[in-house]
């Protein structure tokens, strides 16, 4: 029985990805492309491994031994969920990726001259949060409670916000190198981050750094696809990323010089070799079979989506609320009276078995699928503009993670840290640097709104940038020519404009009105 749903599913996999790619929103910035991926590993190429390997560690970790039955119910949910998702993603998400023509290099290297206070900032406070993980990484347990009854854990003699801010520094480092146009110089920052978050243990944090650098090269680069040597560069993280999540990035502070007498022990402990794929990071099918097994079998209720309330108790500090309750603040059942399925992740079709079964799974995953896709369709709507792009691809980024615990209380806990450099380079945008291009432009005496001035520099309008910016450029305009711009007129020096911004041919020898200009930057912003 096994054996026939497992085949089901590589056919299903093999279907959905047919259909994906005969649709024109086919390309690897939409969500589908990146559920796929994680379905095809965890549910599709590891079940595979766990027969071919006998996979059982977890079964007898956990406490629980599934039947057939019980292993099946998962493959069928787990297909369910993936139709579910691409139907429902790509019914909102339909358009196909359009690239800016514009180049945006003088856009960027002048925000980058006016974001380093902010990343100052930023990488500070993460240095101070991953440095502290180095010095307790051998001892962290004694800052970790668990309810014994419950099986539900948390943090004490430190805040969580402060263990998190370490998560801003792959997003720091990815942003860093998009405004230096991924130059050498710029990688050297998501390479320490990195080097630093593996090291103290970390591995989704800096896997979502390089994801998101990774697709803001390519989408710089206006490619729907990786080539060859991203998908190198993967590989080898993957090699490392299987490394440190084996020893918990020992074996880096080791190398560096920061390990004790914990390491000796722990290499020197011998035990059942491993089996490919049988890490608790990977483990999402022996968590969906425990699920099953135990709901509603053995806790007699469903959760009813009532677990979803603790999107509204999370954000409060345990400082601020001792009697802050650990996990969700109403709860159906204990799983933990069944088993120990100590850090489980239940993914995005096993949290929908929790809510409601089988019923819970397709709406769950529905759910899931309209809101990628409607941020997707954020995306397709102002992708000429390089503010929304960043913010997108940081937020793609982290869909691996929130696809694994299947929970929007993982999605909100990831953005607010991942989103603070992203914010941050808004606000160089639209603060630091409109005020610099105000004060270029003329001062008070323009008749074009900051709003749209932020909105054509975001677009990378020529016309709309000081002079200073990239100085020799044919597309800049002097500082008389600027002013000209913002008050309503082009002088002859701007090259043609073709008829974008209004239906009129606008040339050299023919200058437009404010109206046109404005026509032109909406038409820059939405595409």
């Amino acid at each position: 029985m096994y054996a026939f749903w497992l085949t089901v599913s590589v056919a299903t996999v093999l279907v959905v990805t047919l259909v994906f790619s005969r649709h024109r929103a086919f390309n690897l910035f939409h969500p589908l492309a990146f559920y796929l991926m994680f379905h095809a590993i965890v549910f599709v190429i590891r079940p595979i491994f766990s027969v071919l390997y006998d996979f059982h560690g977890l079964y007898d970790a956990i406490g629980f031994w599934p039947n057939d039955w019980e292993r099946s119910q998962v493959l069928i949910c787990t297909n369910l969920g993936l139709v579910a998702f691409a139907a429902c993603s790509l019914s909102v998400g339909k358009e196909a990726v359009r690239f800016s023509t514009t180049d945006d290099g003088a856009f960027r290297l002048a925000l980058l001259k006016v974001y380093w206070l902010p990343a100052i900032i930023i990488g500070a406070l993460g240095l101070w949060s991953v440095i502290w993980l180095w010095s307790v990484a051998d001892d962290f347990g004694q800052f970790t409670v668990r309810n014994g009854g419950t099986g539900e854990g948390g943090l004490r003699g430190v805040s969580g916000y402060f263990l998190s801010m370490q998560t801003m520094l792959g997003i720091l480092g990815a942003v860093l190198a998009w405004l230096g146009r991924f130059r050498l110089w710029s990688l050297a920052p998501i390479a320490l981050f990195t080097l630093l978050q593996f090291g103290a243990g970390g591995r989704g944090q800096a896997v979502s750094g390089l994801t998101a650098l990774a697709l803001l090269y390519l989408f710089g680069r206006r490619k729907t696809w990786p080539n060859a040597s991203i998908v190198t560069l993967f590989l080898v993280a993957a090699v490392v990323f299987n490394t440190v999540q084996a020893d918990r990035g020992r074996g880096i502070r080791s190398l560096l010089g920061f390990e004790t007498e914990v390491v000796v022990k722990a290499t020197t402990t011998t035990g059942p070799k491993p089996k490919p794929l049988e890490t608790m990071d990977l483990a999402n099918m022996e968590f969906f079979e425990y699920l099953v097994w135990a709901i509603p079998k053995r806790t007699g209720s469903y959760d009813y989506f009532l677990s979803n309330l603790q999107i509204f108790t999370e954000p409060v500090p345990r400082a601020l609320w001792p009697g802050k309750p650990y996990g969700p603040p109403i709860k159906m059942f204990e799983l933990f009276r069944y088993g120990k399925a100590l850090g489980a992740t239940s993914s995005v079709p096993g949290a929908g078995w929790i809510q409601w079964g089988y019923a819970g799974v397709f709406i769950w995953s529905s759910l899931f699928g309209l809101f990628y896709g409607w941020i997707y369709k954020v995306f397709t709507r102002h992708h000429r503009n390089a503010l929304v792009a960043v913010a997108y691809m940081v937020f793609l980024s982290a869909s691996p993670v929130a696809f694994r615990d299947g929970a929007i209380v993982s999605i909100a806990k990831q953005m607010i840290f991942f989103m603070v450099p992203v914010l941050a380079l808004w606000f160089s945008a639209n603060v630091i640097l409109e005020k610099r291009s105000f004060s270029a432009a003329g001062g008070s005496g323009s008749t074009v709104s900051p709003f749209e001035r932020r909105r054509g520099l975001a677009a990378g309008d020529p016309r709309l940038r000081p002079a200073s910016w990239s100085a020799g450029s044919e597309n800049d305009l002097a500082p008389e020519a600027m002013a000209h711009t913002l008050s309503g007129r082009v002088e002859p020096r701007v090259p043609s404009l073709g008829s974008a911004a209004g239906g009129a041919e606008m040339t050299a020898d023919k200058p437009f009105t404010r109206s046109q200009l404005r026509r032109r930057i909406r038409a820059a912003d939405y595409g």
